[in-house]
């Protein structure tokens, strides 16, 4: 799935909470076959013209192509597909497919955005709020931003939540608001929305402190997906809502981190670093430190640079062959 920029796999602080950073949502998948698409769009068809460019930019039943996608969304583009527009303007926007340009990309958005397309509006915010292309104005990003958000966006009510929850982008800070639309995107499904909600249930952040309640949707969303098994463990590492406890914090994180989770991984080897309810290891925190890095977790990045430091080379030679032979396993649901 790709991501905004200002919106990469990263995490931001809440309290002594860590909180994925939100990320655009997918499109949803037209039902036709890549055959069925072609012949479509070669009969004028915008909308399997706009689902190949998806396709080739998400890598999905066709190996990731981005010129490919790029050519399918100019065509749209082209034709007053405000989708493809939006997805024009994030191609620029990211150098994906085509070289940088912030000014096109700007032109792109507004075009999608003047159209009502949820995506582009929430790309001109950003666009506006930092000022990519265009003279930065915060008053006008978020009044686009807003736009998206009431549109129903996931990523838009994320991020406005995160505005009101750090008091930015000339938000005075309000926990209720930001409880309140990180709230709508985790109704809406957002799956990083639905955690935010769940930590703040815990700390009582803009909303009555409901431990139960907070545990609850972490432990649906662990069912679902490794990511939740992580924000178990982190709950447990640093007591949030709940005392502190190791021993279930190293059962989660290291489900998580052999299911191939990044922040799980990076989280798993600061606790063999630190000796956090288990003795130390630092081959074994490397090894966990390589993975995540792998994966661009920049935690992992840094703390890969400190740690490599205090170890021989044999002892590095063996977390790399460790790192090496490290296979994934598939998600399951945890034990409690």
């Amino acid at each position: 799935m790709k991501h905004l920029k200002i919106q990469a796999a990263g995490w931001a602080v809440l309290s002594v909470i860590l909180l994925g950073a939100p990320a655009m949502a997918e499109d949803s998948a037209d039902k036709r076959t890549v055959a069925e698409l072609q012949t479509a769009a070669q009969g004028g068809d915008i909308t399997a013209t706009r689902a190949l460019g998806i396709l080739y930019y998400e890598g999905k039943a066709v190996t990731a192509d981005y010129p490919k996608a790029f050519a399918f969304f100019k065509t749209g583009a082209d034709k007053g597909d405000a989708r493809s527009q939006y997805y024009l303007g994030l191609m620029y926007s990211n150098g994906e497919g085509v070289p940088k340009d912030d000014k096109t990309a700007f032109a792109w958005a507004l075009k999608a955005a003047q159209q009502g397309d949820s995506k582009g509006q929430n790309l001109l915010g950003y666009f506006y709020r930092y000022g990519e292309g265009v003279e930065k104005d915060e008053a006008k990003g978020l009044e686009w931003l807003r736009k998206a958000a009431e549109q129903g966006l996931g990523n838009a009510q994320e991020t406005l939540g995160y505005l009101y929850l750090v008091g930015e982008s000339g938000l005075t800070k309000d926990e209720k608001q930001a409880f309140e639309w990180y709230k709508k995107a985790a109704d809406g499904g957002d799956d990083s929305a639905r955690r935010q909600v769940a930590f703040m249930l815990l700390t009582g952040k803009g909303t009555v402190k409901d431990t139960k309640a907070g545990l609850d949707r972490l432990k649906e969303n662990a069912r679902e997906k490794s990511t939740g098994v992580t924000s178990l463990g982190l709950v447990y590492l640093n007591g949030i809502g709940v005392p502190a406890d190791y021993g279930k914090a190293l059962t989660y994180l290291t489900q998580a981190a052999n299911e191939g989770d990044a922040y799980g991984q990076y989280k798993l080897g600061a606790m063999y670093e630190n000796a956090m309810g288990v003795k130390q290891n630092r081959i074994e925190a490397m090894k966990w430190y390589l993975l995540a890095a792998a994966q661009d977790d920049d935690d992992a990045i840094a703390a890969l640079d400190f740690i490599g430091k205090q170890m021989s080379g044999g002892d590095k030679t063996k977390a790399k062959a460790l790192a090496k032979a490290f296979k994934p396993v598939p998600h399951t649901a945890p034990a409690t």
